[in-house]
């Protein structure tokens, strides 16, 4: 049987505006976006906390914007309101899925 293909986001390293990997996107559940921090502690983010999380398929982007105040309760997050990465797939497709 053929494998499923399906989009994994697991593991997309997201960046600050000067090129610093703040944590790295693992998936999305109901409560929240789950983020592992550098010292692979995984967190989630509340979806109260999130402004705009945006996956562009064609770019191959991934952007997540927090709401104003979000790094009162995630200091990790610093100054910044807003993390950006790069999406690969593992796969090379010759032709679409089946």
């Amino acid at each position: 049987m053929a494998e499923r293909f399906r989009l994994d986001l697991d593991g997309v390293e997201l960046k600050d505006g000067n090129g610093r990997v703040v944590c790295i996107l693992r998936w999305r559940t109901v409560q929240g976006l789950v983020l592992r921090l550098p010292e692979s502690v995984d967190t989630v983010v509340p979806w109260r906390l999130v402004a705009e999380a945006a996956l562009d398929l064609q770019g191959g982007t991934v952007r997540v914007r927090f709401q104003p105040g979000a790094a009162k309760e995630l200091t990790w997050l610093q100054a910044w309101s807003e993390l950006a990465g790069q999406w690969t797939d593992r796969a090379d497709l010759e032709a679409p899925p089946r």
